[in-house]
């Protein structure tokens, strides 16, 4: 079994596929076998498919303002 992998993932339906390396984990306890996998670095995988999508959107729209980021806080 590998200890590193690649998944290929699509963040939001009907955009683009990105790849998103994972790594294989295991554990044993109480003589019970536990698997799973941890994705690495998807916070940067979901800001780039976010980006991706808003170019989408503002080459639609092209004479509207976009805006992203934060809302502000009401003081």
């Amino acid at each position: 079994i590998p200890s590193e992998f690649m998944l290929v993932l699509q963040p939001f339906e009907g955009s683009q596929r990105y790849q998103v390396p994972a790594r294989f984990r295991y554990r044993i306890a109480s003589k019970q076998l536990t698997l799973w996998f941890d994705l690495v670095r998807v916070e940067d995988v979901l800001r780039a498919a976010f980006t991706d999508e808003l170019a989408k959107i503002a080459g639609a729209v092209a004479d509207t303002l976009i805006l992203a980021g934060p809302a502000p806080v009401k003081a």
